[in-house]
């Protein structure tokens, strides 16, 4: 498990653990992560890959809080 950032088309930048399993038998992908839109709220994702002779499964959860009082409002007069 690694905890850190991943940064997406240069200005997305999640911060939150990730994990990496590789095995002569399975795959595994996991992340938890929060993407903070500045005045918009944080972006909460979560999720998992796993590959085997089983098969493929996988989840993804996203959810959102919003931080409306922080919105920079001014008004033209």
């Amino acid at each position: 498990t690694i905890q850190g950032n991943l940064t997406i088309g240069g200005f997305w930048k999640f911060t939150g653990f990730f994990r990496l399993v590789a095995a002569t038998d399975s795959f595994e992908l996991a992340m938890a992560a929060n993407l903070d839109l500045r005045y918009l709220g944080t972006i909460i994702a979560s999720g998992s890959l796993q590959l085997s002779s089983a098969g493929l499964a996988g989840s993804l959860a996203v959810g959102a809080v919003a931080e409306a009082d922080e919105i920079p409002l001014r008004l033209a007069s």
